[in-house]
């Protein structure tokens, strides 16, 4: 791949990161301004927005092996094991999955299975979703693109919801010198989701992914299908926002 295609690529990502995390709902939700309730709502749609992620990076691994793209497929399998809490020697370790990080975070939050099951897309929840199903149909580049997007986004958008979560939300995540050990434990693994994401995509997914990327995206048309793969999550996440916002700002 040429300078140039690399260049047009990160251009790409630079410009759908911003336009995903600039957004006024983030901004209302970093500043501590959205009430506990509302607060819950958003919460609620960003999960429902969140459960075909899986799918996508399945898709991703089947469709680059493939189509001959071992080094790009093992950096999605490597991305789908983390998800699940599996090791490198393929030990499931179900306490280290990202579905039970979920739980403790929602939990904390005073949201249930049972509300989430209950839980209906709004409109730009589904076309979000609607989205990432049909990104799911593309090839090996348009996959990789939306998840390269996504992975270097997630960490930036989940640092403003971070903020938010812990002015609004300050008895239930952030440990204080009052607390005991109970206390810290709990909030410790309820924080562990958002976290860990600000941590580690941006520090070992991303830059694992864009390697394989870079390495076998070599004609015009191959970077064409990642930077579509790139804008198709950016537009489908700013709706999302968007549209969320309009819903519960007004």
């Amino acid at each position: 791949m040429s300078e140039t295609q690399i260049e047009r690529i990160r251009k790409a990502l630079a410009s759908g990161t911003l336009q995903i995390v600039d957004t006024p709902l983030l901004t209302v939700i970093e500043r501590g301004e959205l009430p506990r309730n509302i607060w819950r709502l958003f919460a609620e749609q960003r999960y429902l927005a969140s459960r075909n992620f899986e799918l996508l990076l399945e898709a991703g691994v089947k469709k680059s092996r493939t189509e001959g793209y071992e080094q790009l497929a093992e950096a999605l399998e490597g991305n789908l094991a983390d998800e699940r809490g599996v090791d490198e020697q393929g030990n499931k370790h179900p306490f280290g999955s990202h579905e039970q990080w979920r739980r403790d975070y929602y939990n904390a939050l005073g949201i249930t299975n049972d509300m989430l099951s209950r839980a209906q897309l709004r409109d730009g929840t589904k076309h979000y979703d609607d989205t990432l199903q049909q990104l799911i149909e593309e090839d090996a580049f348009a996959i990789s693109g939306g998840l390269l997007l996504l992975e270097l986004s997630i960490p930036k958008e989940f640092e403003r919801i971070r903020k938010g979560r812990d002015t609004t939300f300050r008895d239930e995540f952030v440990i204080l010198s009052s607390d005991d050990q109970e206390q810290r434990a709990r909030k410790k693994k309820a924080s562990r989701y958002i976290n860990d994401h600000i941590a580690h995509d941006a520090a070992s997914h991303y830059p694992d992914l864009e390697n394989a990327v870079i390495t076998y995206a070599r004609e015009p048309l191959q970077v064409a299908h990642v930077i579509q793969g790139i804008q198709r999550i950016a537009d489908a996440k700013e709706v999302f926002y968007r549209k969320l916002g309009e819903f519960l700002m007004k």
